[in-house]
């Protein structure tokens, strides 16, 4: 990308448990690298007030000027606009968005419940579909499987697509019902979700250390999914599947995860709730006042929005890391499915992409990739 951008690029990585506490002594000593990554999301009144307080460059004439891809991008929809631009109608952040090349569109559904599909086959279980299915699964993974940790939902019980609180038609935050807003813990369906989170805790079926325990809300500690100790989690779609074996973890013969749908409180019911998916992610890259040149870092900054930079980003290197097919979809090539030098698809991968990184790109999505 350097070499046909002619925009050499020097990262600063810092650890995301340290992101804010770096953050803040960054702000403090006034030494501002030329663009960041997630600027707005730790500063007290956003975007708008880093431009006011003098940290970051209002963009809005550098796009118009500089960055037409992005600006086509975003501009196909005017719910699109409204999310990348201020309350102002500037442009501050340069957001990610989603698309497949034929045009801007939401990204797959990436995150919820998965389950131990060959521990329901050994016990002859259905996939679970209602509250009482769940209690039973997970009573039976306990008692007849051994397994410790039976379910793990993150540190305050509810995972981020609000699998089991969904059942009882309510979140764990502000959300939309009808014409009114509501708020979860307010409401009759979330106490009822307590009472039975409160239950499989006392029968031993949730996580007894979910509060300090390493799994998140998005995706339980992997380590702990491959040898055995929980039999049903959040986690992301890479992980499914085949998924744990390929990224270097040692599992037991015939360890299979598959994905379930969130339950619900009766057959027949609709899932009420979901991990959400957007076109235009609110992660963005900023340009800070002590850039030197804004208008290279717009120009490099919207390369990633052309087909070109969305596939270095993506894929990689064409020939090298990826193939075009004559379907028009794209695949890796063995150096990552099966890397000379051990690593592992996923750590291949990062090695030869930016997916994930902390990029400002159009990422891409349904390529028919492995």
């Amino acid at each position: 990308m350097g070499e046909r951008t002619n925009a050499h690029i020097k990262y600063v990585e810092v650890a995301g448990g340290e992101a804010t506490e770096k953050y803040g002594l960054m702000l403090a000593s006034g030494d501002y690298p030329d663009m960041l990554w997630q600027a707005g999301r730790s500063y007290p009144g956003g975007l708008s007030k880093e431009v006011s307080d003098g940290i970051l460059v209002d963009l809005t004439e550098y796009v118009e000027q500089y960055m037409p891809n992005y600006k086509s991008w975003y501009q196909i929809d005017p719910e699109y606009e409204k999310r990348v631009l201020t309350d102002e109608g500037k442009n501050i952040g340069i957001y990610e968005l989603f698309c497949d090349f034929g045009g801007l569109t939401s990204e797959p559904e990436w995150n919820g419940l998965a389950i131990r599909q060959d521990w329901l086959d050994r016990l002859g279980l259905s996939t679970p579909v209602t509250i009482e299915d769940w209690t039973n699964v997970l009573t039976k993974f306990k008692e007849e499987i051994g397994c410790a940790k039976p379910l793990m939902a993150g540190p305050t019980g509810s995972i981020l697509s609000k699998a089991f609180l969904s059942a009882y038609g309510v979140t764990d935050e502000f959300y939309v019902d009808g014409a009114s807003i509501k708020y979860g813990p307010a409401e009759p369906g979330f106490k009822e979700w307590l009472i039975l989170m409160a239950d499989w805790y006392k029968k031993g079926l949730l996580d007894p250390d979910f509060v300090s325990a390493a799994s998140g809300a998005m995706m339980a500690d992997n380590g702990e999914i491959a040898n055995g100790t929980t039999g049903a989690f959040p986690t992301i779609t890479p992980f499914l599947g085949e998924g744990m074996k390929l990224t270097g973890y040692e599992v037991e013969d015939g360890f299979y995860i598959s994905a379930v749908q969130a339950p619900v409180l009766n057959k027949g019911d609709v899932v009420q709730y979901r991990t959400p998916v957007q076109v235009v992610n609110m992660s963005h890259c900023v340009v800070t006042t002590n850039c030197k040149d804004i208008p290279l870092a717009c120009k490099w900054l919207d390369y990633q929005y052309t087909k070109e930079g969305m596939l270095f980003n993506c894929l990689g290197v064409e020939g090298e890391s990826y193939v075009e097919n004559a379907d028009g979809t794209y695949s890796f090539t063995e150096l990552i499915t099966n890397n000379p030098d051990g690593y592992s698809p996923t750590d291949a991968t990062s090695i030869y992409t930016r997916m994930g990184a902390g990029t400002c790109q159009a990422y891409i999505i349904s390529l028919g990739i492995l």
